[in-house]
């Protein structure tokens, strides 16, 4: 008789997080855009890089999540928004806009 180890649950909450995360960053992104209105420049420049580099964490997070099935949704949701709130996706954004 032997002893088989029952199947391992993978976490749901991983589009969620991605998506929760993301969330946050085009808040920061906010805020970075504030302090730049006051002309603290090297603060703001610091803080849009850190959004541009946890904008890319986010959106792998929603990747996962999707390739994973972990909260295919919530992934999703998380992908997009990473996407869109990356201030280097939001300046070509603008600059396609503003060429047509």
């Amino acid at each position: 008789m032997s002893i088989e180890a029952a199947p391992r649950r993978l976490p749901r909450w991983i589009g969620l997080a991605g998506f929760v995360f993301a969330v946050l960053l085009i808040a920061l992104e906010g805020v970075a855009i504030g302090i730049a209105s006051n002309r603290d420049w090297s603060t703001a420049t610091v803080l849009a890089w850190v959004v541009i580099v946890l904008t890319v964490v986010s959106f792998l997070c929603g990747l996962a999540a999707v390739i994973r099935r972990l909260g295919r949704r919530w992934g999703v949701a998380a992908m997009v928004l990473s996407v869109v709130g990356n201030p280097l996706a939001l300046v070509w954004l603008f600059a396609l806009i503003g060429n047509s």
